[in-house]
């Protein structure tokens, strides 16, 4: 990032160059509570225990998730794991965030309402880049598309090309897409 070659690097050293990750399957730190589990990604970096709960109550309100704070992580239901989960990784204020499959498991609702909250981050000027099996969920969010298969590119473009390219539909979407 920034001409820097990552590749390789510690996880460590890939979040202090901007970048940060969800994960396919969220895991949250069971006996802690909500704030103290996005606060503890922003620890490193802030110093004061103080300082990275700030930050946590800031990246929690972004995500209209402030009311969870004092909620153990222990028992939320998926959506709201997930949500937790975003917050500890805006909470590092990245330049980069890498979100792997971060509509697996909810509902139309939640998934509308995730869109409309990764809108805004990206409007902020987060770059995202979203790894999704779920195309109604991701090609309104998406202005551009990478479609793999195998780790080789199928297409690269516009969301709109997508569902007509004949190796993504050959790949993918079957005949019927």
């Amino acid at each position: 990032m920034g001409g820097v070659d990552l590749a390789g690097q510690r996880p460590d050293r890939i979040a202090r160059a901007g970048i940060a990750r969800t994960f396919q399957a969220v895991s949250l730190p069971e006996g802690a509570s909500v704030l103290a589990a996005v606060a503890a990604a922003r620890l490193e970096r802030d110093g004061s225990i103080a300082q990275a709960e700030a930050h946590a109550l800031w990246a929690l309100e972004r995500l209209g998730a402030a009311d969870l704070a004092p909620k153990p992580c222990a028992g939320l239901p998926a959506a709201l794991r997930r949500r937790v989960e975003l917050a500890r990784a805006l909470a590092r204020q990245p330049a980069v965030l890498l979100l792997d499959e971060p509509a697996a498991g909810l509902t139309d609702g939640e998934k509308a309402e995730l869109a409309d909250h990764l809108r805004a981050i990206a409007a902020t000027g987060t770059a995202l880049l979203v790894v999704e099996h779920d195309m109604g969920f991701l090609l309104p969010l998406a202005g551009h598309v990478l479609c793999l298969d195998q780790g080789r590119p199928l297409y690269a473009g516009p969301p709109e090309g997508v569902r007509s390219d004949p190796a993504v539909v050959a790949a993918y979407l079957g005949e019927g897409a």
